[in-house]
């Protein structure tokens, strides 16, 4: 305005433009427009015919912008920056830069463009420019998304956000807040999605503008669809049609069809689903932009994909969705792309279309595994992969199906408890921002392939791995003189049923009933029934469950002579074939000794009102004193000794570790789940150690952690990692073996199961797994009865590797 106004009008306005920069500066310490007030009160009448061009092309860019041109946008911001560079008008100049980046972004030229954007964030930094640092952060988080870095995306968007924050933007907030929401829901995150979008929603208001109402809108829908609460996103969907059909603007149009229709498919009403479909590809067809209209398509490609795949329509699914491969294939629009190519994979392998899956089902998991390298926190990663597993599956069962056992498994391992792998390879370092409960790796670990692992096996074992598929389990038998695999074909809801049925009748009863022997006997035909003839007796067993699997108490399945597991077979699970030789490696170094030192921690006296009434456990000091006695050399940490700091401090030089204490679980974030000790100043935390403290640790020298706790061997489990809990952070931390529980356990039957486990330990020098199995049997034929029920003596196992020890 000041530059177009009348020569009367200009100490108006840039009086007006002055006082703008100090309000600005006093709400938000934001100085660019005074800088640029400043700046305009010296133009010269040359300068200020240089930068009235410059103007005039940005606002022929912005015109662009909103009909998606966004090359003619592209080449009349770059003219503005010349000129305003000039004109030497850095403010000016960074803003135009601000819309190249935004411009080339959208060209799909991201490299070039995060180029431009990270200079301006710079820029703007330099000089607390706080709301276009905001700005250019936001498309930086945006490019690096479009290139898999999802970390780093991250990052750029929390950045942004907080500047939001800082400047009450509630523009920049709600798009960083719904992008946050997006990651979040992407990498399997759905509560911390739910609460970005919750939050974005709230700041939500009528004079937001529409363009960016459409685009709460349609975060919503994506969200609440991908959580599968499809009756909350069914409206979303529509309210998104008629705020797109407002704007006139076709992609829109045809996006919010298309999702329309997608809501319908979720529903169950495919005549809807087809027709909303339908008006989406035609509302594409119309889109005069070449390059925009090809996206669309493929969008509309992907969804037709879904609906013909949902109706039975394979050939046409497989149609649709090798049209979106092919244009996903070429576009930086990664996330599509592997979306497009999971469902490709699902058609093929129905259609039994071999000479096609052989080669796409390589390049489909090249494509998921880059999403491993830029995915450098634990828990995004862990939740991506848990949603693509069955990429893997498909894989394992199409080679299995050829013959191909080997590959089979190969794919089957590949899937599984890979950031562990890299922990235990590597390390893993605690990110910067402290709040973030989860932890970052450097480069991935590449898993050993199955003859790598049948040379590194000791000949006294033999692992027994479990592949869950959806209609069948594989089983995979492995030792150094076997190699073998058995299907067992069963519905993968069919056998999650029968498992949580099991466990629920072990935890809520512990003496044992007819029926719970149905179910384990049930189990066991079909876990172990087909393979046992393939088992040596002679040697120990690693179980690697898979998914659901984790809940089975392996021991306490029975056969049909009515013999539990356990009193067949020494066993020690493990959440990979490559973890256990890890462990069983690092046990091999750290190896047998007849100086052992026990460390003992018991009942810890905490302030209890601040850790929910918890009791104290005085059976459990006792446990730890009488547990001492039986080695060479210990030290005993009860009641207020028992202390964080002397607890850390012990594991320098302690062999053994027993704790028996509370270990209080964290469900929504595993790695604050906590081991309560004694109190040691009035800070709650100061009296508990977490997972997430525990795992960036090295411990040297301790070969083995007992954990006398409720649910420390698996809090959880996830579908790519398999055990969640204090056991596989123990692991990580180089101790090779740990004694968990897999429930909520009984103090009397764990103190006797405990007393027995040590005893057999030193005074007969008997192995890990050979001394839990010896206590564990003795509880179960002792002649009083009092705790041979499988709920007491069942729930605890050995994690890790193979040890003599």
């Amino acid at each position: 305005s000041y530059l177009e106004a009348s020569p009367e009008r200009r100490d108006e306005l840039l009086n007006a433009l002055r006082y703008t920069g100090e309000l600005e500066m006093k709400l938000t310490g934001d100085p660019f427009a005074r800088e640029i007030a400043r700046f305009y009160s010296t133009l010269t009448t040359l300068d200020a015919s240089i930068i009235r061009k410059a103007q005039g092309l940005m606002r022929e860019g912005c015109r662009q912008l909103l009909v998606q041109n966004y090359t003619d946008a592209l080449a009349s911001f770059r003219i503005a920056q010349a000129h305003f560079e000039a004109a030497e008008d850095p403010l000016d100049a960074a803003l135009a830069e601000y819309f190249v980046g935004y411009s080339w972004i959208n060209n799909e030229n991201t490299v070039t463009a995060l180029i431009a954007l990270e200079r301006v964030s710079q820029f703007a930094r330099a000089r607390e420019y706080t709301w276009l640092e905001a700005g250019a952060l936001y498309w930086v988080g945006g490019g690096n998304k479009r290139l898999k870095r999802l970390t780093i995306a991250k990052q750029s968007f929390e950045r942004a956000l907080a500047l939001a924050e800082q400047i009450d933007d509630p523009y920049q907030l709600q798009r960083n807040l719904l992008e946050l929401s997006k990651l979040s829901s992407f990498s399997g995150q759905k509560r911390a999605a739910m609460n970005f979008l919750y939050r974005g929603l709230r700041v939500a208001h009528a004079d937001i503008g529409v363009r960016q109402r459409y685009r709460n809108l349609v975060g919503a829908y994506e969200l609440l669809s991908t959580a599968k609460l499809y009756s909350a996103a069914q409206p979303i969907a529509l309210e998104s049609i008629a705020v797109a059909d407002s704007t006139g603007n076709p992609l829109w149009r045809a996006d919010s069809r298309g999702n329309m229709g997608t809501a319908y498919l979720q529903a169950g009403n495919i005549d809807d689903a087809r027709t909303w479909m339908n008006e989406a590809r035609v509302g594409a067809m119309m889109i005069p932009d070449d390059k925009i209209r090809k996206k669309t398509l493929a969008f509309a490609d992907l969804k037709f994909g879904e609906l013909e795949r949902i109706t039975g329509n394979f050939s046409e699914s497989e149609r649709h969705y090798s049209d979106a491969v092919g244009y996903f294939d070429q576009s930086e629009m990664s996330r599509y792309r592997e979306e497009a190519r999971r469902g490709l994979l699902t058609v093929m392998s129905i259609l039994g279309r071999h000479d096609a899956l052989e080669t796409q089902i390589p390049e489909s998991i090249r494509i998921t595994e880059e999403f491993r390298e830029q995915l450098l926190d634990e828990q995004e990663r862990t939740g991506f992969f848990d949603s693509r597993e069955n990429i893997y599956d498909i894989a394992a069962a199409f080679e299995v199906s050829r013959g191909n056992y080997e590959r089979a498994y190969d794919y089957a391992e590949s899937s599984s408890s890979r950031s562990l792998l890299d922990y235990l390879q590597k390390g893993a370092s605690l990110p910067a921002d402290s709040g973030n409960p989860g932890f970052a790796y450097g480069d991935q670990e590449k898993p050993l392939s199955i003859s790598s692992i049948r040379q590194r096996m000791s000949p006294h074992a033999q692992i027994v791995q479990y592949s869950v598929l959806d209609e069948k389990v594989l089983v995979w038998i492995i030792s150094r003189n076997k190699f073998a695999v058995r299907t067992v074909p069963i519905n993968s809801s069919a056998l999650a049923d029968k498992v949580e049925k099991y466990a629920q009748m072990l935890r809520a009863h512990p003496a044992s009933t007819n029926e719970s022997h149905e179910y384990a006997r049930d189990l066991y035909d079909i876990l172990i029934g087909p393979l046992r003839a393939d088992l040596d007796p002679t040697a120990e067993i690693c179980v690697i469950p898979n998914k659901v699997l984790f809940n089975v108490p392996f021991a306490a399945l029975m056969s049909p002579e009515g013999l539990f597991l356990l009193e067949d077979f020494n066993m020690v699970y493990a959440p990979s074939a490559n973890v256990y030789l890890r462990c069983s490696e690092n046990a091999a170094k750290k190896g047998r000794s007849s100086d052992e030192k026990l460390i003992g921690v018991g009942n810890p006296e905490f302030e209890r009102t601040k850790f929910d009434g918890m009791p104290y456990l005085p059976d459990a000091e006792g446990e730890v004193s009488t547990i001492a006695l039986m080695y060479p050399a210990s030290t005993i940490l009860t009641r207020t000794a028992a202390t964080k700091t002397a607890v850390i401090d012990s594991f320098s030089h302690a062999d053994i570790v027993h704790f028996a204490s509370h270990y209080v679980v964290s469900a929504e974030a595993p790695s604050s789940s906590y081991l309560l000790l004694a109190q040691n100043g009035s800070n709650p935390a100061d009296s508990v150690i977490t997972n997430r403290e525990l795992a960036g640790r090295k411990m040297l020298r301790t070969k083995l952690i007992v954990l006398a706790a409720c649910r420390s061997g698996i809090e959880s489990y996830s579908n790519s990692e398999g055990l969640i809990g204090l056991s596989r952070t123990f692991l990580s931390a180089n101790v090779p073996l740990v004694v968990g529980s897999l429930w909520d356990v009984d103090s009397d039957a764990t103190s006797e199961l405990m007393k027995g486990f040590h005893r057999y330990r030193t005074r007969e020098r008997l192995s890990t797994t050979m001394a839990l199995r010896r206590s564990q049997l003795d509880m179960l034929n002792n002649p009083s009865r009092k705790f041979t029920g499988p709920y007491y003596w069942a729930a605890f196992a050995v994690f890790g590797g193979h040890a003599n020890f």
